[in-house]
């Protein structure tokens, strides 16, 4: 049985199926890719839509206090969901390797029209 198709947005790569038709994201991975997206681009990224973006490698490393953390990790929610409103943020937990200058990110969601929970990860380097 085919699943149901409520979201959809293009593959970041545009590639081609067997069939030659644009691969496209559906429903829980068009909604995380877009979260992914926007939390690793930063304000200015985007010559058209130099708004866009969280900018989370110019942030990340200065929350150098859980109190500093958890602000962080509450504009993120509310951001994410200002610009994806297809989702709605559950949880969001950071792994911060400060001698590496990375972190990995693990966004849980539910997205609208489905039950479900889901998980987004990326891992970013700061600035």
């Amino acid at each position: 049985m085919a699943k149901t198709v409520i979201w959809s947005d293009l593959e970041p790569v545009l590639t081609t199926d067997a069939r030659g038709n644009i691969k496209r994201l559906i429903n829980e991975e068009a909604v995380g890719g877009s979260i992914r997206n926007f939390i690793t681009t930063s304000p200015g990224d985007r010559f058209m839509e130099c708004w866009f973006g969280f900018g989370i490698d110019r942030l990340l490393f200065q929350a150098t206090t859980q109190q500093k953390f958890n602000q962080l990790t509450s504009r993120m929610k509310s951001d994410i969901e200002r610009h994806e409103p297809r989702a709605k943020i559950i949880n969001i937990q950071a792994a911060l390797d400060a001698d590496n200058n990375t972190a990995d990110i693990t966004i849980a969601y539910r997205v609208v029209g489905l039950p479900d929970t889901y998980y987004t990860k990326a891992t970013v380097t700061g600035a």
